[in-house]
Formats: C-alpha cells, sequence, structure tokens
C-alpha cells in the first residue's frame, strides 16, 4: 500500500484545491476525505474576541466546506466518502467554549445538507461526534478541574481512544455501509446520555 503526507492549510482555498489535485494525481482517483483539522478554544463567551471566533469558524467550519467541496469535485460522478470529524459539544453545550460549540454544530448540520446536495452524485457526507479523545492535549491537562468535569461526567467513566474514533470513521467509510449517509455517529462514551 502506498501511503504520502500531504501539507495542507484548510484556511485557504489554494491550499486546499492544491492539495486535493495533488493526490489526485498522485492516485488516479479520490475516494474518501476525513475532514478531521480543528481548532478547539475555551475561553469565557464574555471576552471572546472577533479574531478567536473567527480563527475558529473558519477552521472548524469554512474548513470542513472547503475540503469536502473540493473532494465532491472529483468524486462527482463516480461516488465517494466524506466524513467529518465533529464533537459532542456539537449536540450539547459546555462552559466557555462557545465558539467550539457553535462550529461544530454547524459541522453537523452541514453533514446533513451536503449528504442530501450530494446524494445524487453517489457521495455519501457522514459525521464522527466523539467525546474527550485521549490525545497528548487531553493528557497535558488531566488533573485539571475541567478534565475531571469532562471524565466524571462520561457514564464509561474513560477517554475516548484515538483508535475508537478511527473505527467509527472506517466504519462509515466502508463499501458494506453505502445505505448510510447523512448520519452522525456519536462515540463519546456515553456523554450525550445524560
Amino acid at each position: 500500500m502506498d501511503a504520502r503526507a500531504y501539507t495542507i492549510d484548510v484556511r485557504s482555498s489554494d491550499s486546499i484545491r492544491d492539495t486535493i489535485n495533488q493526490v489526485q494525481a498522485d492516485f488516479g482517483q479520490l475516494d474518501i476525505l476525513v475532514n478531521n483539522a480543528g481548532v478547539r478554544l475555551v475561553t469565557p463567551s464574555l471576552t471572546l474576541e472577533e479574531r478567536e471566533w473567527d480563527d475558529v469558524l473558519n477552521t472548524n467550519v469554512r474548513g470542513v466546506f472547503l475540503c469536502s467541496q473540493a473532494a465532491a469535485h472529483h468524486m462527482h460522478g463516480r461516488g465517494g466518502v466524506i466524513i467529518n470529524i465533529a464533537s459532542q459539544l456539537g449536540i450539547v453545550a459546555a462552559y466557555d467554549r462557545a465558539a467550539y460549540c457553535a462550529s461544530k454544530a454547524a459541522v453537523l448540520h452541514l453533514t446533513r445538507a451536503l449528504a442530501l446536495d450530494w446524494a445524487r452524485y453517489g457521495i455519501r457526507v457522514n459525521a464522527v461526534a466523539p467525546g474527550p479523545v485521549n490525545t497528548p492535549s487531553l493528557s497535558v491537562g488531566a488533573t485539571s478541574q475541567d478534565a475531571i468535569d469532562f471524565l466524571t461526567r462520561m457514564p464509561l467513566g474513560r477517554p475516548i481512544q484515538p483508535a475508537e474514533v478511527a473505527e467509527a470513521a472506517g466504519f462509515l467509510a466502508s463499501p458494506s455501509v453505502e445505505a448510510i449517509t447523512g448520519h452522525i455517529l456519536v462515540v463519546d462514551g456515553g456523554w450525550t446520555l445524560a
């Protein structure tokens, strides 16, 4: 299997276009896109600055749309799968995360809208909405009250493992589930149940 790494700035339509075109040129086709770039910001909404808001929304929503649109141009008529990595905070809110929550809620609804628009082209669009994932950024603050509050709110009582999110995305990308589009697969350890 041939694997390559590409650098992309999801805030730049030129970078997105050039990278997607390069992938197409290198592999001959584009079958699956996973939109996983994101900015997480924890700050009180009363002091949230306009540039911070724009940074989160431009990365988390605009970037998802532009990458999806560029990929869809290559998938058009041949089909493909787009998977957006959202968050359980697109479904429920959390303190001091207004921009992040708004951006991830937008990604969830954008997923549904694109699934509706692009089904006629054989393009399936779904999303994974994970809870707190065991990444370096979570473990750095694992002893903070904020992190403890997040984890104690989860009925399973543990962070989500990166492999669990990858498996969920792999499931949605599988040809065995070609009837699934516009779906939000929540992988949050039960966070949104409470």
